[in-house]
């Protein structure tokens, strides 16, 4: 690109380190290390390491050649056909992570690499008068429940929403707050769920700073575990897709985060784990 009269060229990553980012900086240990869009495997294992080095084949032989393709054309489309993908690549002169390395597994890096995780985290605000009546009954503490925009509570099956009822009816002394839009039938799955609360959209940051906050039912997308991570709010994860697996067995790893596979999403387990993130209401 410096041919071009770039002087400087800068890459931005919305997750963790990738595997063309650690290539093109010189960092291409992918057998002793873990990809940011799978889950998290046990390297000290012989099945994990096996496991891993399909996750790398996967991406480097599928995923990253389907890319290139479509960015190249992008790139020759808008900037002219004279541009060379793997040189724009290979020209980088800073890459920046939209992640943390203290929340992250180790992994060798490049001064090329740049953490910059957090760097979008606002100052939390005292909650606002209608939240605080809200969550004015005497309890124990608050547990937040969200997962984000992405996932409408449509999309949530009865068996699962009726898996949570249950559990949260055993932690009478606790608030649930879900952001949660309602559904048709909640009225028989929620009707003796008396300590939660619904809000269509949630101050996520402000709760997770709340003092009265014990834990936090979360996808873990990146933005959420960063979140709660720099709030010091124990993560109960039922991770769902791209990087979301790998941040919960990240989280797992350093242990602020208690798993929960989506496929597996039973009264019993969500009991276990809320145990787990001491909660000490349970019978």
């Amino acid at each position: 690109m410096k041919h071009y009269g770039v002087p400087t060229v800068l890459s931005v990553n919305s997750m963790a380190v990738l595997d063309q980012q650690a290539i093109t900086a010189g960092m291409a240990n992918s057998a002793a290390v873990t990809h940011a869009i799978f889950e998290v495997e046990d390297l000290t294992t012989l099945w994990g390491k096996f496991k891993n080095l399909i996750n790398w084949a996967h991406i480097n032989f599928i995923i990253h050649p389907y890319c290139q393709q479509i960015q190249g054309d992008l790139l020759r489309k808008y900037l002219g056909s004279h541009i060379d993908l793997n040189e724009v690549m290979e020209s980088i002169d800073l890459a920046f992570v939209n992640s943390n390395e203290l929340i992250e597994r180790p992994r060798a890096v490049s001064h090329r690499i740049k953490y910059i995780g957090g760097i979008n985290l606002r100052k939390p605000k005292k909650l606002d008068l209608a939240i605080e009546r809200l969550l004015s009954a005497p309890s124990a503490g608050i547990v937040v429940f969200c997962f984000g925009t992405q996932v409408p509570s449509a999309s949530f099956p009865i068996e699962v929403r009726q898996a949570f009822a249950n559990a949260f009816r055993h932690f009478p002394d606790y608030t649930f707050v879900w952001k949660y839009e309602p559904q048709p039938g909640d009225e028989r799955i929620f009707s003796n769920t008396t300590n939660l609360k619904f809000m269509k959209w949630l101050p996520q940051t402000d709760l997770l700073n709340d003092p009265r906050t014990r834990a936090f039912i979360s996808h873990t997308g990146l933005n959420s575990y960063m979140e709660a991570s720099f709030a010091g709010v124990p993560i109960l994860a039922i991770p769902l897709f791209v990087d979301q697996p790998h941040n919960a067995k990240s989280g797992e790893s350093i242990g602020t985060t208690y798993v929960l596979d989506k496929t597996k999403i039973t009264t019993r387990n969500v009991l276990f784990l809320q145990r787990q993130t001491n909660l000490k209401n349970a019978p």
